[in-house]
């Protein structure tokens, strides 16, 4: 329900502003199939079940990097609408497959951290080349959430402590996601 739901809003939104745009039909429809699948996309390749199907026991790095380079998106947009340039078209997606084969490639415990500066530098570096578009700017910030931090990082849900009386021998915060250094929850620091 959660993809479906951020597919309907994004579209929604993707569509009105077209429209305000004074798009043709025609690329209001393509922007609209393009928000749908982006912003739907990068819900649902958070979930487990898409995470599991696509780095499981059949997910190959020739799959997971080919699911990147088939999201051709980016030129269909440079030619059919106004305002989304070839040169924006190819870094976007250079940027794409970049951040994911830096993804892919990165230790384990830096693949997160590889993501999020792999998309935040793919926009920063995009939307200048969109300045004449502006309703086209969440084209890069979605692509690149939906592949790089969805698709490319493997990490599921964590499963849920095992019940224990009184939470005895369940993980405490720190354990779970790391202290940050906070005295107060350090054994010997301040009650």
């Amino acid at each position: 329900a959660l993809p479906l739901t951020t597919a309907a809003l994004g579209t929604a939104m993707v569509t009105a502003t077209a429209l305000a745009h004074e798009h043709p039909w025609p690329v209001t429809v393509l922007l609209a199939v393009v928000a749908f699948d982006f912003s739907g996309g990068a819900a649902a390749t958070a979930t487990p079940s898409v995470r599991a199907q696509h780095h499981g026991t059949g997910g190959t790095r020739l799959r997971r990097l080919g699911f990147v380079a088939l999201h051709l998106h980016p030129f269909v947009l440079a030619v059919c609408v106004t305002g989304f340039g070839w040169p924006a078209a190819t870094v976007l997606y250079g940027c794409a497959l970049a951040g994911a084969v830096a993804v892919d490639t990165a230790p384990p415990p830096l693949r997160r951290s590889t993501a999020l500066a792999a998309t935040v530098l793919g926009t920063v570096v995009t939307l200048p080349l969109l300045g004449a578009a502006p309703e086209l700017t969440w084209v890069a910030p979605v692509m690149l959430v939906k592949l790089l931090l969805g698709h490319m990082l493997p990490e599921t849900a964590r499963p849920a402590p095992a019940a224990t009386p009184h939470g005895a021998g369940a993980p405490t915060h720190d354990e779970e996601d790391g202290d940050h250094g906070t005295q107060a929850r350090r054994p010997g620091g301040p009650a």
